[in-house]
């Protein structure tokens, strides 16, 4: 996760793909495009991974497609960028999009492996862990970005962040072989199901279990925070008319934020449960985004960004151990599939409201407070959740023999 700082989606990517000329739609899809991946091809592996016994083969695999876009991408701006502009925007618009899908092939599938191996308790903290340490790494992102974009500007610095970026995702990969996968059989049969029969499973889970369905609402809300976090960073290099070698202090500003939302939510998330976090961070942005209207000068803008990082991370930490903890263990792969198919539609609103109030406003303030108006909604029903760990026999994962 370290390498994704060099390219992070929040406060980089979105004046890189203004530079490459892209359009207002372009600026506001760009941070959900990985996530928008990982939702696409939700049902059409569920019924092989429900019934997979091992589930660390197909995630190993996969990883390796997860990667690869980032070195052609980076390769793309540095060597096919002045010939091909249009082209080499695209290939850089779509890089997280086909990383996210490879990764989408077998997400649910992670997510299980990381349920059969962490014990509840110790979940919140096990994802709090992960991202300190990418956020550790991140540190030196934050002033790579900015010596990097200053001393190459253009396309060539660009291409190099993205490529660290997949020497980074390697790194990472080579880590998760050695992974020892716990050995619980799969629960589901042999019998395959059709589209239509998933898509009524689904139906039926969101329309029995309302304890999910509040928190898939939620979830589904929260993308709300993408109407406004897109053009944040534009707006800051406005505003203290700076180059995009300045987001690499954005950068720093956020992973210190980061940092700090996860030690709280180690402790915090372990301690009264994943609900209140979540709260915390839907709460917490809708107050930022009309805050981060007032900032105009550096130091404010560190604090904004800053609390951008420790909202983002809480919110991961919150989403993860709510999506572990929720469904029941035989089903928790097709829970898990159920919030995917969720995102991609949500995230897909989000681009076409955020491009339309730019388009028709040109305001950063408009966009701050339709942000804000969102994730206050979203705050609403993280709250209607019922805290897992208070639900008698939550949770109870087979132990192996």
């Amino acid at each position: 996760m370290a390498g994704l700082f060099f390219t992070a989606f929040e406060t980089v990517m979105p004046p890189v793909i203004k530079a490459l000329g892209g359009s207002a739609w372009m600026i506001s899809i760009i941070p959900m495009m990985t996530t928008i991946g990982v939702s696409l091809p939700a049902l059409f592996v569920l019924n092989k991974l429900e019934r997979l016994r091992w589930k660390k083969p197909i995630v190993t695999y996969n990883g390796i497609f997860q990667r690869l876009p980032y070195l052609i991408a980076g390769l793309a701006l540095i060597f096919l960028a002045i010939d091909y502009p249009r082209l080499t925007l695209w290939m850089v618009l779509l890089c997280p999009l086909c990383s996210g899908f490879a990764c989408g092939l077998s997400f649910p599938a992670w997510m299980e492996l990381v349920a059969k191996t962490v014990p509840p308790e110790r979940r919140a903290s096990l994802f709090a862990v992960r991202l300190i340490i990418a956020s550790a790494f991140g540190l030196l992102a934050g002033y790579a970005i900015d010596l990097l974009l200053g001393k190459f500007p253009g396309t060539t610095g660009y291409g190099i962040l993205h490529i660290i970026t997949f020497i980074f995702l390697t790194g990472s990969f080579i880590f998760f072989v050695f992974i020892k996968e716990t050995d619980i059989p799969p629960v589901h049969g042999d019998k395959e199901e059709s589209l239509p029969e998933l898509l009524k499973s689904c139906g039926r889970i969101i329309a029995e279990d309302k304890n999910f369905k509040v928190f898939l609402i939620s979830r589904f809300l929260a993308s709300g925070m993408f109407i406004t976090i897109p053009f944040m960073s534009i707006y800051a290099l406005n505003v203290l008319n700076e180059s995009l070698s300045y987001t690499g202090h954005l950068v720093i500003a956020s992973i210190f934020g980061a940092i700090s939302g996860n030690l709280f939510s180690a402790y915090f998330g372990d301690k009264y449960g994943a609900r209140h976090l979540l709260m915390l961070s839907t709460g917490g942005y809708a107050l930022l985004f009309p805050a981060s209207i007032m900032a105009s000068s550096k130091p404010e803008f560190f604090a904004v960004f800053f609390f951008i990082g420790f909202f983002k991370d809480s919110m991961s930490v919150a989403n993860g151990t709510l999506s572990a903890e929720l469904p029941p263990w035989q089903q928790r792969i097709r829970y898990l599939t159920t919030g995917s198919a969720i995102l991609a539609p949500s995230m897909i609103a989000v681009t076409f409201i955020a491009t339309m109030i730019w388009q028709a406003s040109n305001s950063y303030t408009a966009v701050a407070c339709a942000g804000s108006c969102v994730m206050l909604t979203a705050y609403y029903f993280a709250s209607k959740i019922k805290e897992p760990r208070k639900i008698k026999d939550f949770d109870i994962t087979p132990s192996p023999e």
